[in-house]
């Protein structure tokens, strides 16, 4: 614990005050103190891998798994420049409809291994144990074991790519970051008087 709190977060310190103004509101200390309290285990120790994993969270769909992914490998990762940007919500495409889905002649790819548990620790993360994870799990091993190389490990690029793993990584829920800012803005939109029982401008 000693260790975590002579440590500083990666994000600015804006000088707040508190509600009477009389004074600086330590924002960091309290994020700090409540942070510890969710993700300390018994023996007050924090694991910072889930640190990094929980702040891994975005709104774009598949960025925030993205994130996870290189928080295990310690590497940059980005999906595929050879497939269209992922998208959950998107309809199938009508046969009509022209699809940029598919490989660049030539495009260097960059190589990031990555081993079994890392890559379940990436969608059991903040889960809870039910029959469905478990289901995940499998699905991602079968994957993993198809494409993994002689030293063990699989390329993170191929993952990506590969439809069944492609499509885990992208609803895995752990990662998706609500926009509060813009569902208040949408609903605002929609009725008038919501907009007067919010106190703060998101504008």
């Amino acid at each position: 614990m000693a260790g975590y709190a002579q440590g500083d977060l990666w994000f600015g310190n804006d000088d707040l005050m508190t509600p009477d103004g009389t004074a600086k509101f330590d924002r960091l200390g309290h994020l700090k103190t409540t942070l510890f309290s969710l993700l300390c285990d018994d023996n007050y120790k924090i694991d910072y891998t889930d640190f990094l994993l929980l702040f891994s969270s975005d709104p774009e769909p598949g960025a925030g798994a993205t994130k996870a992914l290189a928080v295990m490998t310690g590497d940059t990762v980005d999906w595929p420049e050879y497939i269209e940007t992922p998208d959950p919500s998107k309809e199938f495409e009508q046969a009509s409809s022209h699809s940029t889905t598919g490989a660049v002649e030539n495009l260097t790819i960059k190589t990031v291994p990555i081993k079994l548990e890392q890559l379940l620790r990436v969608v059991s993360f903040n889960r809870m144990p039910t029959p469905s994870l478990k289901l995940v799990q499998d699905e991602m091993t079968a994957v993993f074991k198809e494409i993994q190389g002689e030293d063990g490990t699989a390329d993170v690029s191929t993952i990506l790519v590969h439809p069944k793993s492609r499509d885990i990584l992208l609803h895995t829920p752990s990662y998706q970051l609500v926009d509060y800012r813009t569902l208040l803005l949408d609903a605002i939109s929609q009725d008038a008087k919501f907009a007067e029982r919010v106190s703060q401008p998101l504008v």
